[in-house]
């Protein structure tokens, strides 16, 4: 019976911090997209650099990230793209 009892608290914690796992990976991935996509745009590549904040906006949502990408849009000639993100992040 102890030794139910012991497994059972075992998988109860490992299921637990599987979340806190998952959102960890989530924002180290977001964070390096997103230092990517600052390269990127300093170097002047604007068409790849947008997608970069893009994709670290999926992984982990921030204001900082929308303004970026609504930075990179805009020096892109996207202004209509640009709009609704300006919008959000700032309210």
């Amino acid at each position: 019976m102890a030794q139910r009892q012991r497994a059972a608290v075992l998988a109860l914690a490992a299921g637990l911090s599987l979340p806190r796992w998952a959102q960890a990976q989530d924002t180290t991935r977001a964070d390096e997209t997103f230092h990517a996509g600052r390269e990127l745009m300093k170097d002047g590549k604007l068409a790849e650099a947008c997608p970069k904040f893009e994709e670290s906006q999926r992984a982990d949502p921030a204001s900082g990230t929308l303004l970026a990408l609504a930075y990179c849009q805009e020096l892109s000639g996207l202004l209509a793209s640009t709009l609704p993100r300006n919008s959000t992040a700032v309210p």
